[in-house]
């Protein structure tokens, strides 16, 4: 109802063009955060996007050198499949591996594709997973971290579906994480817990401030 309270205001006021005030979406961005996943943003490092493939995109572009290469996690939303042939980047698939009970990520697998390419710097990180639904837990994320460090891997922690875990499943932000902050990106949207992806509305949040300034430079 809020929502569509200001889609009539902003109707009413007859004027479509171009608008640069996104504080409060950024606003509304931290509070939601803190209230639902226990992580409070720091709001001057938060930047507003049109989509969150834009963040992705903006994230592999400022963390990785063209010879790099992104880590994807199939199956994974098919847009992400472009990232590659747009960003001139190499690709390598972590898949996920279904057992009897679901999907799961191999994090030995993860650490061996690390060692045996070096050349590696980012890894898009579906979470919780787009089309599996995989909810990972804070002991896999801590091991996620622990790698990303080692290896000075920036994850990028697409996490638009925080809002739609099932229970006996906990969304934890990422970033929350000691240590996380320094190699993490968040890109998130309110547009699939409000049913909203036409208003192209998006936020890419840094715990860290090295890693979004590199980021506003792109």
């Amino acid at each position: 109802p809020a929502m569509q309270a200001r889609l009539r205001k902003v109707v009413d006021l007859g004027g479509f063009g171009y608008h640069s005030n996104v504080d409060h979406m950024v606003e509304a961005f931290c509070g939601w955060s803190a209230r639902r996943h226990g992580w409070i943003p720091d709001a001057a490092l938060v930047a507003p996007n049109t989509s969150v493939l834009q963040g992705v995109w903006s994230c592999v572009e400022a963390f990785s050198e063209p010879t790099g290469a992104v880590v994807l996690t199939p199956p994974i939303y098919f847009p992400f499949y472009d990232i590659g042939p747009t960003t001139g980047r190499r690709t390598v698939d972590w898949p996920l591996v279904r057992h009897d009970d679901g999907w799961h990520y191999d994090l030995d697998h993860l650490a061996q594709l690390l060692v045996e390419d070096p050349d590696i710097q980012v890894l898009v990180l579906c979470h919780p997973h787009n089309p599996t639904g995989r909810v990972l837990t804070t002991d896999q994320l801590v091991q996620l971290v622990e790698l990303a460090t080692e290896h000075d891997v920036i994850i990028v922690s697409d996490e638009i579906h925080a809002d739609f875990t099932y229970p006996g499943a906990t969304h934890v932000s990422l970033a929350t994480l000691p240590g996380a902050g320094a190699c993490t990106a968040t890109v998130t949207s309110g547009i699939k817990t409000f049913a909203m992806g036409g208003l192209r509305a998006s936020v890419a949040a840094f715990a860290d401030e090295d890693l979004f300034a590199r980021y506003q430079r792109v």
